[in-house]
């Protein structure tokens, strides 16, 4: 850390531990006080990596036959055809642009009306296990609602078939998800 050209980095307080054995995602606050005692913080999130996670998840995946809500009421609307983006953010974490596959933005078309406020993708990070489950780290948010989506179930990518299928709940509803890279 450098104030003024000088190295402070003695003087930062790291508030957060990363526990370098156990996978997974850590925010982590430092904090620098000056001689005059004004403070200045960031943060900085920090991936502990498995290293046998070597595959790649990341691309343009489009929601197939299989995708469907379900209002727990007896009724399931099918909603394939719309396109999910998942990006690496390091070996074996990805984000997602929509956990719902793009139900509220494009099928019920909240999206172009609301500037995609409905997108269920603030933090919206998974990891990928050695066995191809996906795990949700963080994430699911929906800043327009102020609510979050989850937990996530039956999570898997099948590398066969680029599929990655799932199930999240959100507003006691089911979100059936299935979607093939393009």
């Amino acid at each position: 850390a450098l104030v003024d050209g000088e190295d402070v980095s003695s003087e930062v307080i790291v508030e957060d531990e990363v526990d370098e054995t156990t996978i997974g995602s850590y925010v982590v606050k430092y904090k620098y006080v000056n001689k005059d005692g004004f403070s200045n913080s960031t943060t900085r999130t920090v991936y502990v990596c498995n290293p046998s996670v070597t595959t790649n998840i990341e691309g343009t995946y489009k929601t197939i036959a299989g995708t469907y809500r379900d209002n727990r009421k007896g009724t399931q609307t099918p909603y394939a055809g719309f396109t999910v983006k998942i990006k690496k953010i390091c070996p074996g974490f990805f984000s997602i642009d929509d956990m719902l596959g793009q139900y509220y933005n494009e099928y019920v078309g909240y999206g172009p009306k609301y500037d995609y406020a409905y997108d269920f993708s603030a933090d919206a990070n998974w990891s990928l296990n050695p066995d191809n489950s996906i795990d949700m780290v963080s994430g699911g948010y929906i800043g327009a609602w102020g609510d979050y989506a989850g937990p996530l179930s039956n999570a898997s990518y099948d590398p066969a078939t680029e599929t990655i299928s799932f199930v999240i709940t959100y507003a006691n509803m089911d979100f059936y998800v299935v979607m093939q890279r393009q």
